[in-house]
């Protein structure tokens, strides 16, 4: 539960009692053992399983404020190319991506002619046209360049060959990043700045999905299939004007490494030119995708039934040295020394699940955030298939389906969220003490903080506009109470000719009526005349639209307080002259 660990620690903060030290040396703060103590408080085990059975059994109770319930099962699903050569990963295709743009930066900051070399390494050369000051600048890039240990002397001899190893880390440098190993950039780099997740399962809530987004291409599948060529149904999900980010046209594999690179050279060079990195949708249709799990890497090496992991390197060594920690190796024989170990580790070609486009969608006009990430998206059939298949090979712990590891519910509506906090809760009052249920409520963790600003800025606004009705019903008694004393005579001619008090009353309430519908329909006028030119402000300055409005209803009830204020306000005016004596009335000037 982070939102407790996070309250824990600041509660701790803010409460504690600090300890007086002597002033003789340095004391630590006890950070780390506060942050373990509220981290192990606050961690729990929920029993998916027994709380799916109840999901299941009592699905009516929450069906109206439920848009899709999803199931996890910790599958850990990896994507590759029809062919098998390339894996489908943003970091992969980032990582690529980073040395190519860097080497025509480093071309376009110092005019020196750099060579992308067919083996991997890059040639860099001085020239007559040759700037250093970029490099003179860039301290880790001069340091790369001229590393003596890797035999590289750029400043002297004027032409350096980075190893295809030294290629990545001079890229990051040249681009304001520091690496020691590419490996970090994959796993922190490339996932610091976007999200991995290309391939993600959809919702099964096929109305949602076909109100939010439109098919430009080929077919929209079906969340909920039967049969074994559906299973491998797989959808393109594209923003509004048929955009995705780059990086993940060239993940996928829609566009080609050319393509790619000449992109970014037009983006580096700025020279002008304009690169268009488009896919068309012929190319894109049709296209499949590998998919290889964890059991796929079980392989049967010597064709005994025994099943072993290819990747640990311990199984490797175990047909392929003679010797084991000094020790003779009973598994070894010339016969499997020479094994082809590339053949059982090469699991992807032989792969037997797959994945293919059908279809591509787009997020409409009407729709600002769909449910669908952007990427590939494939159904919960598939993800039953997967499992089946897992199950099937015998060789890991088997998934049921019937106990998930992870459930989200997306509800339909603020309103529906807490019917299903109720929910849960009913559950919870009612299990065992092992099988009660924590949760994280991601949009009350949002909505609270927001709530909590926006609740404040609204008791501010409501002080203000307290403040300013009060003055303007005080001010409409004023002008009412004015009103009769300069009508006096004429309070005095009414009353001559039979006119009754509650006659006189209704005279001046009917005039304090008119006042309020009238300014209540023009201050309502007014404030629809000013939305346009609000919301076309706030669009331009915060890109979002519509935040402005005045949805009738609103502006019915404040009509109705503006007439209604303005009879109490014109109340004891009108009183003050259903009194007055018609003789004295009369005779005032």
């Amino acid at each position: 539960d982070f939102m407790s660990i996070m309250s824990s620690l600041i509660e701790n903060r803010l409460n504690k009692e600090y300890e007086s030290h002597p002033n003789d040396g340095v004391y630590s703060n006890d950070s780390i053992g506060a942050i373990m103590q509220n981290t192990g408080n606050n961690i729990s085990s929920n029993n998916l399983g027994a709380f799916k059975k109840y999901l299941d059994e009592h699905y009516d109770e929450i069906k109206n404020s439920v848009s899709a319930i999803q199931y996890s099962y910790g599958i850990s699903n990896q994507f590759y190319s029809e062919d098998g050569k390339q894996e489908v990963s943003s970091s992969t295709a980032i990582v690529k991506m980073i040395p190519t743009y860097a080497i025509y930066y480093f071309q376009k900051k110092t005019n020196a002619d750099v060579i992308k070399n067919a083996n991997g390494t890059v040639t860099i050369n001085k020239n007559e046209n040759y700037s250093d000051t970029f490099v003179e600048r860039t301290p880790t890039v001069k340091a790369i360049l001229n590393d003596s240990s890797r035999g590289y002397n750029f400043d002297s001899t004027g032409t350096v060959t980075l190893m295809a190893s030294d290629v990545l880390n001079v890229s990051l440098a040249v681009v304001g990043f520091n690496s020691s190993s590419s490996s970090s950039i994959g796993g922190g780099f490339g996932m610091g700045l976007v999200s991995n997740s290309i391939f993600n399962e959809m919702i099964d809530n096929e109305t949602l999905v076909a109100s939010q987004y439109d098919v430009i291409a080929g077919t929209m599948i079906s969340a909920k299939t039967d049969g074994e060529s559906e299973e491998n149904e797989a959808m393109l999900i594209l923003g509004k004007n048929n955009e995705m980010d780059d990086y993940l046209l060239y993940a996928l594999g829609f566009v080609s490494d050319e393509q790619m690179e000449a992109n970014l050279k037009s983006i580096a060079l700025e020279d002008g030119t304009k690169y268009i990195l488009k896919a068309d949708f012929d190319s894109i249709i049709g296209k499949k995708y590998k998919v290889v799990v964890d059991s796929d890497y079980f392989v049967d090496i010597l064709g005994t039934g025994v099943l072993e992991d290819v990747r640990d390197e311990k199984v490797r060594e175990k047909y392929t040295k003679p010797e084991i920690d000094g020790n003779t190796n009973p598994n070894y024989s010339p016969t499997n020394s020479a094994l082809d170990w590339s053949k059982y580790y090469n699991v992807v070609n032989s792969a037997e699940n797959y994945l293919t486009i059908k279809g591509i969608v787009r997020l409409n006009s009407t729709t600002e955030n769909g449910s669908l990430k952007n990427g590939i998206v494939y159904t919960s059939q598939f993800t039953k298939k997967i499992i089946n298949y897992e199950n099937s090979k015998g060789c890991m712990e088997e998934i049921k389906l019937d106990i998930p590891s992870s459930i989200q519910i997306y509800v339909n509506s603020f309103e529906a969220k807490e019917t299903i906090q109720n929910f849960v809760n009913k559950y919870n009052d009612g299990a065992e003490e092992g099988d009660k249920i924590t949760y994280t409520d991601y949009v009350g963790v949002i909505m609270g903080a927001v709530s909590t600003i926006i609740n404040s800025i609204t008791y501010v606004l409501i002080a203000f506009v307290s403040v300013s009705l009060i003055v303007s019903s005080i001010m409409i008694g004023v002008i009412t109470y004015i009103s009769v004393i300069e009508r006096t005579n004429e309070i005095g001619i009414l009353r001559s000719i039979g006119a009754s008090k509650k006659d006189i009353r209704r005279v001046f309430n009917a005039e304090s009526f008119i006042i309020g519908l009238s300014s209540g329909l023009l201050g309502i006028l007014v404030s629809y005349l000013l939305l346009l030119p609000i919301n076309a402000i706030l669009k331009h300055f915060t890109g979002i639209g519509g935040i402005a409005r005045l949805p009738i209803h609103y502006a019915l009830i404040l009509v109705t307080i503006s007439f209604v204020l303005t009879l109490i306000a014109g109340f004891f005016p009108a009183r003050v002259a259903a009194k007055k004596d018609p003789v004295i009335a009369l005779r005032a000037n």
